[in-house]
């Protein structure tokens, strides 16, 4: 049996380490505006042929998915923004960018119609540099090679400032694997938050109550 859980550590990044964080940041920051652009001018696009009196199975078609809204990134990332490939960032970026816009979409819409519970979601916005510093890798593009040291792909071996040999013991005998990851800029220091499927079944048993056990109250 596996289960999801999250395993953060602080990053130790050099200098120049540090701007290319930085520059990924930006990079996850534009795809994400350049996804909601898209998106709003498929909507005024829409609204301007109805007025023409186009059908509805005629009209703009709007990009709310990964896929779609990666395809017009790559269409035209190069004319727009080629920066991106000349600074050598990592293509995965962009690609957790569209993805968070899309899951952005899909919460709004299931929020408005009762399928997602808890407070209401609403329309994502404009990202901005005052929002914070982040970006995601897909599957294990990040990962760790050392007990102190972790790859990121567009960045390179950046040390870390806590022994991981617990996550690297069970990635090499197979009880963990990362799925994902996040690296997020807090206060000047930059974090890296892995998302693992793993085998907690040892750790369960471990911390297991047998139903004899004798019973504790705690008033807080």
């Amino acid at each position: 049996m596996t289960d999801r859980q999250g395993y953060r550590v602080e990053l130790a990044p050099t200098l120049e380490q540090r701007a290319r964080l930085g520059r990924h940041a930006g990079l996850s920051r534009v795809v994400e505006n350049f996804c909601l652009e898209k998106v709003k001018a498929a909507f005024e696009q829409r609204e301007a042929e109805k007025t023409y009196g186009i059908a509805g199975k005629d009209l703009t078609p709007v990009p709310w998915s990964a896929p779609a809204l990666e395809r017009m990134w790559r269409l035209e990332h190069r004319g727009r923004y080629p920066w991106f490939s000349e600074d050598g960032l990592s293509s995965r970026v962009p690609k957790e960018a569209c993805r968070v816009r899309a899951a952005g979409f899909k919460n709004f819409f299931d929020s408005r119609s009762g399928k997602r519970k808890g407070r209401k979601v609403g329309f994502p916005d404009w990202r901005k540099r005052k929002h914070g510093s982040r970006f995601r890798y897909d599957a294990d593009r990040a990962r760790p090679v050392t007990t102190r040291a972790v790859r990121l792909p567009g960045v390179g071996t950046v040390r870390v400032l806590e022994d991981m040999s617990w996550l690297t013991g069970r990635i090499a005998d197979g009880r963990a694997r990362v799925i994902g990851s996040t690296v997020r800029e807090q206060a000047g220091r930059w974090w890296l938050s892995f998302q693992l499927q793993i085998d907690r079944s040892e750790v369960n048993e471990r911390r297991a109550v047998s139903g004899g056990a004798p019973w504790c109250g705690i008033d807080v």
